[in-house]
């Protein structure tokens, strides 16, 4: 069957191993139309730099949002009635866009991420020694997702007691914004996702007030600063930036420690090499994109690898095939330490849109990779363990099961 009908990323097999129907799509057939997901899929690497370069002409507008027009009357009622508002920046196109991106990224600077790499390191270090002793964990429930979330609580002050309970609220989000739901999960996603809100739009009443120093406040503050914006409308933008915060970063972490574990030797080399970590850390994520890619829609006709759009054509640019594209990446189904190019890897994006927070995401993977690569010298992937994905355009293990001898730790 032409791939036009067969692909569906979001159920299995594709869900969990994608890679040779990109591979077969990027060498017969580079831009196709899915019927499934109603849009253009771009594959290969210098088309998908392409249109990411080309903000005119392929907006972001709705790029990472919930589409009303496909929820449920009742959860589309509930969402308008609260005055729900989707993540910044990756929604937004210019000037809007232009606008307020300079206020996340002094957010982000590398002065603020160097002040964040000694609690990073400690949370890191004591969330390692919470299971080291035991010779067995689940990287992505031990580690993987309490890591971003505790980083992102501590730095927007948010009582640390609220770290389930945002979760919780933030996987419904991302749930709402990917996947494919029922009408009474989509109910009960829109309820979590209010909640999240109302929650962060209660701490923003209070704090504006206060003048305080916490990255909530700092941010909001200076979102003010550029144009009148509702407390609900504040707390949707920073709300958006405390789930990045955790659900990308979970996914990273796990899908990073999967791959170092994979390749015979590594881990002894970079217990050996640590300086090497950094560039190990590309190639993973290379080798296995944290994100599906994201969506563009045209502004006019346009043409992409050879195939004309017309003017409101939605489009997915499939970052996990444009980084295992051989025209880009040589033996790119390879895990290479030594690769030359890796740090040109799509999964923080291109363009105007690339990842603000990229630098804090490298940090958080860097420190956890570190501690875990001293801490269990003999580490390993358990054998016979169905390596599983959480449905959606986030790639993220449903658990990672390791084991390694405790005597030695």
């Amino acid at each position: 069957m032409p791939l036009s009908q067969t692909f569906h990323p979001f159920a299995p097999p594709l869900r969990d191993n994608p890679h040779p129907i990109f591979e077969e799509a990027r060498k017969e057939e580079p831009v196709f139309f899915s019927e499934i997901l109603k849009c253009w899929v771009v594959t290969r690497y210098e088309d998908v730099y392409a249109v990411l370069q080309d903000s005119r002409r392929f907006s972001s507008a709705g790029n990472l949002a919930v589409h009303k027009e496909s929820l449920c009357p009742a959860a589309k009622s509930l969402l308008i009635e609260n005055q729900y508002t989707d993540p910044p920046l990756v929604n937004e196109d210019a000037p809007v866009h232009t606008r307020r991106r300079p206020v996340y990224k002094k957010l982000f600077s590398q002065e603020a991420i160097r002040s964040l790499e000694p609690r990073i390191r400690d949370i890191t270090k004591e969330l390692v020694d919470g299971f080291a002793h035991q010779g067995h964990a689940d990287i992505v429930s031990q580690l993987a997702y309490p890591l971003p979330m505790r980083v992102v609580l501590s730095w927007m002050d948010i009582p640390q007691e609220m770290m389930e309970t945002i979760k919780r609220w933030g996987d419904a989000w991302v749930l709402l914004l990917f996947a494919e739901l029922t009408p009474e999960h989509q109910m009960e996603c829109a309820h979590m996702v209010v909640k999240l809100q109302r929650y962060i739009a209660d701490l923003l009443a209070e704090r504006l007030d206060q003048k305080r120093t916490d990255a909530m406040t700092q941010l909001a503050t200076q979102l003010l600063t550029l144009e009148k914006l509702s407390i609900e409308e504040l707390a949707g933008m920073v709300s958006g930036t405390v789930v990045a915060g955790n659900a990308t970063l979970t996914s990273m972490v796990g899908l990073t420690t999967r791959v170092f574990l994979q390749q015979p030797n590594l881990w002894q080399r970079l217990r050996e090499q640590p300086e090497r970590i950094s560039q190990a850390i590309d190639e993973a994520l290379r080798l296995e994109s944290p994100f599906w890619g994201l969506r563009r829609v045209t502004t006019e006709p346009v043409e992409v690898g050879g195939v004309k759009l017309p003017a409101g054509a939605r489009v997915l640019v499939a970052f996990i095939s444009a980084n295992r594209d051989v025209e880009r990446f040589p033996q790119s189904e390879v895990f290479d330490l030594d690769r030359p190019n890796a740090s040109q890897h799509m999964s923080f994006g291109k363009g105007v849109h690339v990842c603000v927070g990229s630098g804090l995401a490298k940090q958080e993977v860097q420190a956890a990779m570190e501690v875990l690569l001293q801490r269990l010298p003999d580490a390993r992937l358990v054998p016979g363990q169905e390596l599983t994905f959480v449905p959606g355009l986030l790639r993220q293990h449903e658990r990672l099961l390791v084991e390694w001898s405790p005597q030695r730790v």
